[in-house]
């Protein structure tokens, strides 16, 4: 995701809209709300997987169009309002990769490796198919984390 696709997404969080990403720089006082939700938003791995339930939960459709890389949001969205229908294994290890405490450890290991293959990002499915090949995970599972 991107910053316009998170901060999109978080403004219209039905269970309480954010400040947008602008608002956010009004301030420089670090314990503001408005600051701690940027962070959070930025800082959270799984924050796809946090926003999509949260319109799931509100059964509410997702506010734009996911496209590219986004299409995992969706299918995590899909997935959290249905997860008899529309479950996905790669949407379900990733989680497992980004929030179990057991799992730690492979979760810093394949957000390092993905982040040290972002040399050339127009080669993402080069990137991921290395990422893959390094950690022993599937590529759908990298694709979506």
């Amino acid at each position: 995701m991107n910053a316009t696709v998170i901060d999109r997404l978080a403004a219209a969080d039905p269970s309480g809209p954010y400040k947008t990403v602008a608002s956010s720089f009004n301030t420089l006082d670090v314990d503001h709300p408005s600051v701690t939700k940027f962070s959070h938003r930025y800082s959270n791995p799984a924050f796809g997987w946090y926003i999509a339930g949260k319109f799931a939960a509100a059964r509410e459709d997702l506010p734009i169009t996911m496209m590219y890389n986004d299409v995992w949001i969706f299918k995590a969205w899909l997935m959290r309002r249905n997860p008899e229908k529309w479950y996905n294994k790669f949407i379900a290890e990733a989680f497992a990769l980004a929030r179990l405490p057991n799992l730690q450890a492979m979760g810093e290991l394949v957000r390092s490796a993905i982040l040290a293959s972002c040399v050339n990002p127009d080669d993402r499915c080069n990137q991921e198919r290395s990422v893959s090949e390094r950690t022993g995970i599937s590529v759908g599972t990298i694709r979506a984390f």
